[in-house]
């Protein structure tokens, strides 16, 4: 990251071309802009959850969904019964296209409950809390302390 900011790219984020930045030139934007909230843990902690993600994520993902579908009859047999219905009137019955697996609403809900109930991400969403602190589930916390959740 040093070397990164000893040779600046003389681009900010209100600049047009920031389509082309690269992940660490982003950051060091933000970085400069707001160098207080966005430090450079920030900065090396961004570029890290951006380069890992895709190798494992996709593979757990799919192993927890197909293991609750296993481990619950009743889910699974309703996501079968909505599978065969589209079947019976898509393109291609072995292949649904993107748009027809979108309109398959339990399939949705499957996968989005599947992703809830074991995230793959391994990093907090953080935020920071705003001006005059926030309750969150019962529990106060002042202005500025950062909080975070990995269901």
């Amino acid at each position: 990251m040093k070397e990164h900011q000893a040779k600046p790219k003389n681009l900010d984020l209100d600049d047009k071309n920031k389509q082309r930045m690269d992940f660490l030139s982003k950051y060091v934007a933000r970085h400069r802009k707001d160098p207080l909230t966005y430090n450079d843990w920030y900065v090396l902690s961004g570029c890290a959850s951006n380069m890992t993600p895709g190798s494992d994520t996709t593979g757990i993902s799919l192993s927890a969904i197909m293991y609750f579908l296993i481990t619950s009859p009743k889910v699974l047999g309703r996501l079968r019964q909505e599978v065969a219905k589209h079947q019976e009137r898509a393109l291609h019955p072995r292949h649904f296209s993107f748009k027809e697996v979108q309109g398959m609403e339990y399939l949705q809900a499957v996968i989005k409950e599947g992703l809830r109930l074991h995230p793959a991400v391994g990093q907090p969403l953080e935020r920071i809390v705003p001006k005059g602190g926030a309750t969150i589930t019962g529990q106060f916390f002042p202005e500025g302390t950062i909080v975070g959740v990995n269901c």
